[in-house]
């Protein structure tokens, strides 16, 4: 997702400010039909899985959820996954009316500035293994250091 991030909204700014939104929405959906083109000369057809059991099998969905709902943890993830959608689906709309709007952003300012995120995620999982690591070390050892120097032996 980084790699779109990266490379998707600078772009997409740069044509929405170079031709303007109606003209890079219809470019895009040209690039879909674009891409479809390809699919569309692939003959091989799929194998087809046979199932004996229904689809919607309400008993295992149901026990899943009466499992989730029941622990702790699961709950509150549960719940922590729909309401981060929820607001999120806010948040995405709000931001680029804002920084529009009251930011005065160019589109293509905002899809630079979307990108510098999509970079610093990028950086932030390449390099959060090691800085995790060296923040669990820097805590022990001042755990370590703290309890020699308040011990009264």
């Amino acid at each position: 997702m980084t790699t779109a991030e990266m490379i998707g909204p600078a772009s997409t700014g740069a044509l929405v400010q170079w031709l303007g939104a109606p003209r890079g929405i219809a470019l895009d959906a040209f690039s879909f039909l674009l891409s479809a083109l390809p699919v569309s000369l692939i003959r091989k057809p799929e194998t087809v899985k046979t199932s004996h059991e229904d689809s919607w099998n309400w008993h295992e969905l149901s026990a899943g959820y009466r499992e989730t709902f029941a622990h702790p943890i699961l709950r509150a993830m549960a719940w922590r996954a729909a309401t981060v959608s929820f607001f999120f689906g806010f948040f995405s709309t709000l931001y680029v009316l804002y920084a529009i709007r009251e930011l005065q952003f160019t589109p293509l300012i905002l899809g630079f500035v979307v990108t510098l995120g999509g970079i610093g995620a990028f950086f932030g999982s390449v390099f959060a293994h090691r800085i995790g690591e060296r923040l669990s070390e820097a805590r022990r050892w001042s755990a370590r250091r703290s309890s020699r120097d308040f011990c009264c032996c």
